[in-house]
């Protein structure tokens, strides 16, 4: 959900598999009505992200597709988004993208989380939506469903969270050098973990993490010891 056409109201997209994704505009009294499409026609799309990517002040859609390009559809500031631009490999299985300022230059970066045993990334935005240099973060052979991103330990830089399947729950570390080779597993269990989420729970003013696990109980991890447990 966001305000795509600049009109005071929340309108909403959604992603369908293999079908058209679908724009609906609300009439500013919770009336919504179908108008327009985005994306690719016949995608395998995994997730929708809404952020203000290329800092014009409208909201573009981040659409991760599995093992098919994913892509940004641009807003023309009118909820129209004719423009697109694709990121990531035409191989990935990207479930799911954080959009964050992850190497501090002012503009929005793209954090994925891939499954299927493949890499994850961080791909660096030049400051003209070009994503060409990329960090790599995790093992390798990850089956990640989802990251999310935060400061988990006070330290001035931003850190990644993922919830992976059949495996550890991991938090890479930050740092001035992007390396992302400090981490520990806050969650040891081999879970089906398919969503992660951050946020304040218990007010000590520091980021616990809230995960959801495919036929499993969901389990939240309360912050000790700035991120360490």
């Amino acid at each position: 959900m966001a305000d795509f056409d600049g009109d005071g109201d929340l309108d909403i997209a959604v992603g369908n598999d293999m079908a058209p994704n679908n724009l609906f505009i609300n009439d500013g009294y919770g009336n919504f009505s179908k108008e327009g499409n985005f994306g690719e026609t016949y995608a395998p799309p995994r997730n929708l992200i809404v952020a203000d990517i290329d800092n014009d002040g409208d909201k573009e859609i981040l659409i991760t597709n599995r093992r098919r390009e994913n892509e940004i559809c641009l807003n023309d500031g009118k909820g129209a988004f004719s423009n697109t631009l694709g990121f990531g490999s035409k191989d990935d299985s990207t479930i799911d993208v954080e959009v964050a300022d992850i190497d501090g230059d002012g503009d929005n970066d793209l954090i994925l989380a891939n499954r299927d045993e493949q890499q994850n990334y961080v791909y660096l935005n030049n400051g003209k939506l070009n994503f060409a240099t990329k960090v790599p973060f995790g093992s390798g052979l990850d089956n990640t469903r989802s990251v999310a991103v935060a400061d988990m330990n006070d330290d001035g830089y931003v850190d990644i969270v993922s919830a992976n399947i059949g495996e550890p729950n991991t938090i890479y570390f930050g740092d001035k050098e992007l390396a992302f080779t400090k981490s520990i597993a806050f969650d040891t269990s081999d879970d089906e973990s398919s969503s992660i989420a951050i946020t304040d729970f218990n007010l000590d003013g520091h980021d616990d993490i809230v995960v959801g696990n495919f036929n499993q109980p969901n389990s939240v991890f309360i912050n000790n010891d700035l991120g360490m447990t």
